[in-house]
């Protein structure tokens, strides 16, 4: 895919900038433009996680609910029964993930982003998680909000061993965030152009 989208981001610009551009481009992709990206994005993920599954039992994996034109992976779990999505219960406090299917009642959390209305909570073994823009070391870019960094910190500390994906269109991916010291890396990046890292075997931990 011709990636016209790609351009310079300056030198030395700080993160809200960094961000900015790159929603900037998300949102300025055309629907057309937007399905490819994502169909190709959705190829690769669906690859990688019937591989990945074949050598270990995860049970949860934990999706999100796409917004301000994320990459919708939903689809590649369609047919995987244990599926969840986030809440943010309060700022600055780690997300927790409730069961979800199609059709299950939903309410919006404190962001106002849907989510499931049951009041259970699991810790998926797999969290798909979106980036805005990322590099190879594994380093995402989000919204600000520090969710899924303080979310993977804690699961971490507690002794987690699952795996986290980040997710994301190519034209967004830089050589180097610059990680900060409460930056969490993803284990494995996949976006439209492939699997840009797999680390997902433990050689981090």
């Amino acid at each position: 895919m011709n990636d016209e989208t790609r351009t310079i981001v300056p030198d030395g610009a700080d993160r809200a900038t960094i961000r900015r551009h790159f929603l900037r481009l998300r949102r300025a992709l055309s629907p057309e433009n937007w399905q490819a990206r994502n169909a190709a994005l959705c190829g690769h993920l669906a690859q990688w996680w019937t591989q990945w599954r074949a050598r270990h039992a995860p049970r949860w994996v934990g999706l999100y609910w796409p917004m301000k034109g994320e990459p919708d992976v939903r689809s590649v779990f369609a047919a995987w029964q244990w599926r969840a999505l986030p809440a943010a219960v309060a700022p600055h406090v780690p997300l927790v993930f409730r069961p979800w299917r199609e059709g299950a009642p939903m309410i919006d959390d404190c962001y106002g982003i849907p989510t499931p209305e049951c009041a259970k909570t699991v810790r998926p073994e797999v969290l798909i998680v979106p980036l805005v823009a990322f590099d190879r070391q594994g380093y995402r870019l989000g919204y600000g909000g520090g969710f899924y960094d303080r979310t993977l910190a804690a699961w971490r500390a507690e002794g987690w061993q699952g795996v986290a994906v980040g997710v994301g269109f190519a034209f967004a991916e830089l050589p180097d965030l610059r990680p900060e010291a409460h930056d969490v890396a993803m284990d494995v990046v996949v976006s439209d152009a492939g699997v840009v890292l797999d680390r997902s075997e433990g050689v981090r931990r």
